[in-house]
């Protein structure tokens, strides 16, 4: 009896055991995994060719510099200069008066190098020469050549020489006065561009009456017209425009 119901329970486990087996043999089997695709291998790097080393360097001589030719730039002033002094005659005498001389020059002033004002200076000029004396008037034009050096504009010296002709006072009346001619040469100093100057000159005049050497000395302090003129009419045009801005 225990060998029937024993028998009969293996029976029974069995029968339950085999539904379990079928379900995992009838179940689909797993799809195989694609493989990943392979990468190509990384390029190699190859080391670039190695440069032939560079020529040694020859020494060669520089090229010849050439000479900039200098051309001298020349500054244009005009001048037009009034001075008044005093003459007197060389030598002098007891009855001598000191004459008060009157003089007016026009002209230009060119300094070269103009820079800053600073340079050679020529002063070509035109010129009327008045000398008041007791015995009548002498009337003497002039004409000349100035040479000097400006410095920066603020002071001017100049070695000025003329060529004079005219009438002198001293060696016949009136009615029978004859030209005369002569020369005269002086240092002339002008400050603050010319527009102040003072002039000690030397004059020398060969009478044609007849008459000894006539030579006077003169000192004259004068203003350049042209400058006063020049720098007004700079200074108003300067305000204008700064009022305009």
């Amino acid at each position: 009896m225990r060998s029937s119901t024993a028998l009969a329970a293996a029976a029974v486990v069995a029968l339950a055991a085999l539904p379990g087996r079928a379900s995992a043999q009838d179940a689909p089997s797993p799809e195989p995994v694609a493989e990943a695709p392979s990468l190509p291998p990384p390029p190699t790097v190859t080391e670039p060719p190695a440069l032939p080393p560079p020529a040694p360097e020859v020494a060669t001589a520089p090229p010849p510099r050439r000479e900039r030719s200098r051309t001298r730039r020349w500054m244009t002033l005009p001048v037009l200069r009034l001075a008044v002094g005093v003459g007197g005659d060389v030598p002098s005498h007891p009855e001598q008066s000191q004459d008060v001389v009157l003089t007016l020059h026009a002209g230009m002033q060119l300094i070269g190098e103009a820079r800053r004002m600073s340079g050679l200076l020529l002063e070509p000029e035109l010129g009327y020469s008045l000398r008041r004396a007791p015995l009548g008037d002498e009337h003497l034009f002039n004409i000349g050549l100035g040479l000097g050096y400006s410095y920066e504009g603020f002071i001017t010296i100049a070695y000025m020489p003329y060529f004079v002709v005219g009438t002198g006072a001293y060696f016949s009346p009136l009615p029978d006065r004859r030209v005369e001619y002569g020369l005269r040469h002086g240092l002339l100093v002008g400050i603050l561009y010319s527009l102040l100057t003072a002039e000690l000159s030397h004059q020398v005049l060969l009478p044609s009456a007849g008459a000894p050497l006539a030579q006077d000395l003169r000192l004259l302090i004068g203003i350049d017209i042209s400058r006063w003129v020049v720098g007004t009419y700079a200074l108003i045009h300067y305000r204008k425009r700064s009022f305009l801005r």
